[in-house]
């Protein structure tokens, strides 16, 4: 029995019938994952442990931010695709899967993203540092 390595006719329909999104899931995927590894290398290079706010602040850190979150973007489309791949073996475990998959992609990002993004009045109650002492004592 020929397989699609072998048969260029078999090889040419297995092309034509794997959706487009599905033949680069792989590259997305590996591209995704790069740009975790990246993200994450440049973030701890960049990260003073002795400043964290300064940190967050400053501008290396927002760049490998905005890295990580194209990396978190990258993550769905592959989710998505290698569903798309293979979704007529996976069935119904595939589906719950892929929204497990997504739902875990766009929580982390969320909570990225909300790490990263500035804050009004950040280590601050109501505008005002909060006093140790509590409402209503004096110095």
């Amino acid at each position: 029995m020929p397989t699609s390595e072998h048969d260029p006719d078999t090889a040419l329909a297995d092309r034509l019938l794997t959706p487009p999104l599905g033949r680069h899931a792989g590259a997305v995927a590996i591209g995704a994952g790069t740009l975790f590894v990246l993200g994450h290398l440049l973030s701890a290079m960049v990260t003073d442990r002795t400043d964290l706010s300064g940190t967050l602040t400053s501008g290396p850190y927002r760049a490998t931010a905005v890295l990580m979150l194209v990396g978190f973007a990258g993550l769905a489309i592959a989710a998505v695709a290698l569903h798309e791949r293979h979704a007529v073996r996976l069935g119904r475990l595939g589906a719950v899967a892929l929204c497990a998959a997504l739902l875990g992609t766009f929580l982390l990002g969320g909570d990225h993203w909300f790490e990263t993004s500035p804050h009004p009045g950040g280590g601050r109650a109501g505008g005002r540092r909060r006093d140790r002492r509590g409402p209503g004592r004096r110095p």
